[in-house]
């Protein structure tokens, strides 16, 4: 083993300590959430499940309502989509929150040590920690916004709403389909793929703005007595 491996091996053993803290906190946060999730949505699926007896049950099926039965469907499919992509969101939101949250608290505890002795008189060791805390810290809160989790996050719960209203449309016409007239059960069906095709899109964006932003442009060093 080299002279130089030998001399920095505590930091190297502190990097990989760092990326396996790091790498256990974020698996146990995702697991917590995706365990979570299901039980979040449980009275959402359960509303679904009701919602598809009332399309069943008692409607008398004919070409034009078979085809509004198929848009029923085609909209539920999209909120399916919506609702995945915001539970994605919302699990990834959760996880970098918690770890930002974990490694904001330690950069605090790791500057104030520094801040004791300063930046010359300290340690390798200590001087290693408030690297590797800021790189981190730094990368759990950059990242969620570089990926816009919040604001596609909204995006896809409103789009969820939207195709969960064009269902109730649905429900409420067929509630009324027996004493509707042919021509406006054609415009109903010419209005719902309206609204398919007014509504209709894929909600990621991400913010490559903050990529070309250096985190330590205002950084002034840290002050000592």
């Amino acid at each position: 083993m080299s002279e130089a491996l030998i001399q920095y091996l505590p930091q190297i053993v502190m990097a990989v300590f760092y990326i396996a803290f790091a790498a256990i906190i974020h698996m146990l946060s995702f697991k917590f959430i995706r365990k979570a999730a299901p039980n979040i949505l449980l009275p959402i699926n359960e509303a679904d499940e009701i919602q598809e007896t009332l399309l069943n049950d008692g409607v008398v099926a004919n070409e034009k309502i078979g085809i509004i039965i198929k848009q029923y469907k085609i909209a539920h499919k999209l909120k399916t989509y919506y609702r995945s992509l915001a539970v994605s969101y919302y699990q990834n939101y959760y996880v970098f929150t918690i770890c930002s949250i974990v490694y904001t608290g330690l950069l605090a505890v790791a500057l104030f040590v520094l801040a004791i002795s300063g930046w010359k008189d300290s340690s390798e060791n200590i001087k290693t920690v408030v690297l590797l805390t800021t790189l981190f810290a730094s990368y759990y809160y950059f990242l969620p916004n570089v990926l816009n989790n919040r604001l596609n996050l909204q995006k896809n719960m409103d789009g969820v709403k939207i195709y969960q209203r064009i269902q109730f449309d649905i429900l409420s016409f067929l509630n009324m389909a027996a004493t509707t007239s042919a021509e406006e059960t054609d415009k109903f069906i010419t209005n719902i793929y309206n609204s398919f095709k007014d509504n209709y899109d894929y909600n990621i964006t991400f913010d490559t703005t903050l990529l070309d932003k250096n985190p330590l442009d205002n950084f002034k060093g840290i002050k000592t007595k």
